[in-house]
């Protein structure tokens, strides 16, 4: 698609978005209920303009993948807003036809229009959202783009930003502007950027999150909490690059908008030594946040830290890099995505796994975009948040899914480390390519995409493929075990062998070794649990999103470099599941 092209729809787009504010002004003297998402309707068309608006003027910049994307988003932009007008039509129409003849009616009528006014609005605003997360992906993909034309036009773009901030009847927060958060994050990805000084160290409480290698910790004697990662140095053979490595990881994920990204907003890193000490007091001040469903956990472990950080020059004292990262705002319920796979799902409706599925979709495509490769895309990496009790419905918010465990990252242009190992609850989300002591392909992004298949086909079926095992008497942890997903595994590949063995032909896999041929059935095992099983409980989108992640990595499915890869990762997996009906 040719720039001109796109001028044209974006033209069409802030005249159908003018019609739409135009009919939003004749509800001015409306009730205070209908402002405040009249005022929402204007905060959102504000924002999408100043993106809109940026992108035309470097579309003539951008790869042409990106910009075709961005043509079938301005499309789809132009039909909400459309929709959004008849909607509103429609409504005052509906209150045209229905004023009383007598004044005994009229209460009625009012109530009746007010409603009506509600329920339009709430539709519109929740479609403008919804085709704003599936635009904000290509958005901050752009920022990635090393050209003095997006250095030039973000500038021009901030500096008119103050305008929109103050239109009349609202517009988008600070913390919402996504001129702000390009920004920061182009500053973060640039080449001159220098990364941020180690934290203080400090002693610290901490509290097992139960199925996770996360921890939530707290400075000693304060109230607030924040989500910890730690990274052992002791499988890296250069510290110092990983030093680096995480410095810069520290930086990208302080820009992150939890919301919108997926991600937790890092406060910065700790580099803990070897001479660091531990004991096991009690917690003596303000209790944890609980995670939920906590009848169902293994016993939270407590423990002190106290981390002495090394002087950064000697490298060699490090012993781990501890991650701090903050509770999003207004939630404080929170569990790993493993824990709530092992109970039951007779309480999580169909919309709910839906939306997981999209919030861990979207947090992969922004580790990418912050230009790392994440290589522990499972349950135990992802924490979903709650609201408190009451807040989802009365203020707005809702659950939230959330991608941490960066233990095994590494810039995605950085070198890899090639051994592995043989356990059942790591390498069931590998590629079979990434699997075993020694893999035979060198870590990218398309194997994060993979793994996040593994994790979509996991929550589709709501059955683990990893389960634990019970405390030992008077312990704390528990472990991981293969289980019932490794047995019925198992069960499938000995069918498949007796089939051979009645004279079935070779597959080309078999040609490898046999950890290859058992690693690439494993893959064969999955895709047929997909194939089989998942239309009838997710439907065929979501079944097609499971297998195009599966696939990703066959016969060059996803070619090209990195923007590419990213490119085709929206079309295919983002855009199809933002596109699944509930």
């Amino acid at each position: 698609m040719d720039p001109l092209s796109i001028f044209g729809l974006v033209q069409t787009c802030y005249e159908v978005g003018a019609k739409l504010i135009e009919i939003c002004d004749c509800w001015k003297n409306a009730e205070s209920e209908v402002q405040a998402r009249l005022l929402k309707v204007r905060s959102c068309w504000f924002r999408s303009r100043s993106q809109v608006e940026f992108m035309r003027r470097v579309s003539a910049i951008i790869e042409d993948d990106l910009r075709r994307l961005f043509g079938d988003l301005m499309r789809q932009l132009a039909t909400c807003l459309r929709e959004a007008s008849a909607q509103l039509n429609s409504v005052i129409q509906r209150g045209e036809d229905a004023k009383p003849g007598f004044l005994v009616f009229g209460g009625r009528a009012k109530k009746a229009a007010y409603v009506w006014k509600k329920e339009a609005l709430d539709g519109i605003i929740a479609d403008m959202e919804e085709w704003q997360s599936r635009f904000d992906p290509s958005w901050f993909l752009i920022m990635t783009i090393a050209s003095p034309t997006i250095d030039n036009e973000l500038r021009r773009a901030r500096a008119s930003a103050g305008m929109i901030e103050r239109a009349p009847g609202g517009a988008p927060s600070a913390a919402n502007n996504p001129l702000a958060l390009a920004s920061g994050l182009r500053t973060t990805l640039s080449s001159d950027a220098k990364p941020p000084s180690f934290l203080s160290s400090f002693p610290m409480e901490t509290v097992d999150i139960p199925y996770s290698a996360l921890k939530i910790a707290r400075r000693t004697g304060d109230s607030k909490w924040y989500v910890v990662d730690s990274i052992d140095c002791s499988p890296y053979p250069d510290v110092k690059a990983l030093a680096r490595d995480v410095r810069v990881l520290a930086a990208r994920l302080s820009q992150a908008d939890p919301v919108a990204f997926g991600l937790l907003n890092c406060k910065g890193v700790i580099a803990a030594s070897q001479t660091q000490q531990q004991g096991v007091p009690s917690l003596d001040s303000s209790s944890p946040p609980q995670p939920a469903g906590a009848n169902h956990l293994a016993p939270l472990n407590t423990s002190r830290s106290i981390s002495r950080s090394p002087s950064p020059s000697n490298y060699r004292q490090i012993s781990n890099f501890t991650l701090l990262f903050r509770f999003p705002e207004g939630m404080e319920v929170l569990q790993s995505l493993r824990q709530m796979l092992l109970n039951s799902d007779a309480n999580i409706s169909l919309g709910r796994k839906v939306r997981i599925a999209r919030e861990m979709a979207k947090s992969v495509a922004y580790v990418h975009t912050f230009d790392f490769v994440h290589k522990n895309i499972r349950p135990e990496s992802f924490l979903c948040f709650e609201p408190p009790d009451g807040a989802s419905s009365s203020g707005g918010l809702s659950s939230h899914a959330f991608l941490a465990g960066f233990d095994a990252f590494r810039a995605a242009t950085g070198a890899t480390m090639m051994h592995g190992d043989l356990t059942w609850d790591c390498n069931v989300y590998r590629h079979p390519l990434r699997q075993g002591y020694n893999p035979a392909e060198k870590y990218r992004m398309q194997h994060d995409i993979y793994s996040l298949g593994v994790c979509l086909l996991e929550v589709g079926l709501w059955e683990p493929f990893v389960e634990y095992s019970s405390p030992e008497s008077g312990g704390r942890s528990v472990h991981p075990m293969a289980g019932k997903s490794f047995h019925h595994f198992n069960a499938w590949l000995e069918q498949k062998n007796a089939a051979r063995q009645d004279g079935s032909k070779a597959t080309s896999t078999e040609r490898q070794g046999f950890l290859d041929l058992l690693a690439f059935k494993l893959k064969d095992y999955l895709v047929e649990q997909a194939e089989t099983r998942l239309p009838a409980r997710m439907g065929a989108k979501y079944t097609r999103v499971v297998l195009a992640c599966l696939s990703c990595l066959d016969e060059d499915r996803y070619p090209g470099d990195d923007r590419q890869v990213a490119v085709q990762y929206i079309e295919d997996i983002m855009m199809n599941l933002g596109g699944i009906s509930v």
